[in-house]
């Protein structure tokens, strides 16, 4: 849930702690990763039908976020041949991939004039 945690002056407070932003930024990218999931799987399941529509026979068989890496993977498969990966007739997968982060001044060098 994208909630007050991301609020400016949450990154703020962290921006001068020894570990940095980084952390915050981890934890908002797979806040945003579990938002997006259900438009992805939406998404994938459209698709699906317009396949489906040309004759295959494809169907949700997963959908993960993988929390710590901002990651989220749907994935589609026709299985009617069997469930076998080497049976399969077609497979698709939606990878979505969240990026976020917030400038950590106590690790970067000032420059002087």
């Amino acid at each position: 849930m994208i909630d007050h945690r991301f609020r400016p002056s949450e990154f703020d407070k962290y921006r001068e702690s020894s570990t940095g932003t980084s952390g915050l930024a981890t934890e908002l990218q797979d806040a945003i990763a579990r938002e997006a999931m259900p438009a992805l799987v939406r998404l994938g399941r459209e698709i699906a039908e317009q396949l489906n529509a040309l004759g295959h026979s494809v169907r949700l068989v997963e959908h993960v976020v993988d929390s710590g890496h901002g990651t989220a993977e749907v994935t589609f498969v026709d299985d009617s041949s069997g469930a076998s990966r080497e049976s399969q007739k077609l497979r698709f997968n939606l990878d979505l991939t969240v990026s976020a982060g917030y400038p950590d001044y106590s690790n970067s060098t000032q420059h002087s004039e």
